[in-house]
């Protein structure tokens, strides 16, 4: 069993030409046909920019290793695909205990099919535990969180913590003071349309304390995040105490879904992949 977990891309150039070069080497497993394919992939507009919209998604087959790059890498998984049930890849033992637990047989093969998806990504490794059960893996930042039929996988070079909710009809007016700050109560009140704008702040307050490993009821009204739609960074303020400076970036992942990644790196560009099961 390998002692720690697939780095990522290490980009040999600053350039495409020089990625070119790299590219047509015959070491590399490649999902196209050859590599003007390549060239043609690595120009795509959302290997730039941060996706906007579900529609700069892209499809990334589950072959490819990852090696270390400058991108953060926010791999989408539809938990639903009955092709992740029978994919070939093992769970570890604690995985396939916790899988177990679940009642219903959805809710098992939803859990089945994100850990199938993360055990793809950084393989059969064995994951530390931090004292609040954030798993870790040395050498890789990483974070997982499912809901209805997605899963987030974000992958990264530091730590990162990502969440995805859907949005779902709940008694939203007893939920709010358990969860909000007293500002974001304040917004709260008057937001336009609330359940989006409850599971929009929702998201990005878990992803904050998922990047910061710490416990969720004693953190969540000692920050405030913003319940905007369009910004670039919802963390309005931290009052825990040595939090490092950090960003919360929204996530635009499909219909009737809020997300968000928690990040300490402002510099890195954020890659949103569409992960298939390998049969």
């Amino acid at each position: 069993m390998a002692d720690q977990c697939k780095p990522q891309l290490t980009s040999p150039a600053a350039n495409v030409n020089n990625w070119v070069e790299w590219l047509r080497q015959p070491h590399l497993s490649s999902p196209a046909a050859n590599v003007n394919n390549w060239v043609d992939w690595l120009r795509q507009p959302q290997l730039t920019s941060l996706a906007a919209s579900v529609n700069n998604w892209v499809d990334w087959p589950a072959t490819i290793e990852l090696r270390r790059v400058e991108w953060m890498k926010v791999y989408r998984v539809w938990t639903a695909n009955p092709h992740w049930q029978v994919a070939r890849i093992e769970l570890s033992f604690e995985e396939r205990a916790r899988s177990k637990r679940f009642v219903h047989d959805r809710d098992r093969e939803r859990f089945i099919a994100a850990h199938k998806a993360l055990r793809t990504l950084i393989g059969d490794v064995d994951l530390a535990t931090g004292p609040n059960g954030k798993p870790s893996c040395r050498g890789i930042g990483f974070n997982l969180s499912h809901s209805g039929d997605l899963a987030l996988i974000a992958i990264a070079d530091s730590d990162v913590g990502v969440d995805v909710e859907q949005i779902t009809e709940r008694d939203l007016e007893l939920l709010a003071p358990t969860v909000f700050s007293a500002a974001e109560l304040i917004a709260f009140a008057h937001a336009p349309h609330r359940p989006a704008a409850f599971f929009r702040a929702w998201v990005r307050k878990e992803a904050y304390v998922k990047m910061l490993g710490i416990g969720v009821s004693s953190a969540l009204s000692s920050f405030d995040v913003s319940m905007d739609a369009d910004v670039r960074d919802a963390l309005l303020e931290s009052r825990i105490a040595g939090a490092p400076r950090t960003r919360v970036v929204p996530l635009a992942i499909d219909d009737g879904y809020e997300a968000a990644l928690a990040t300490t790196d402002f510099d890195a560009k954020i890659e949103l992949v569409e992960l298939h099961p390998q049969l």
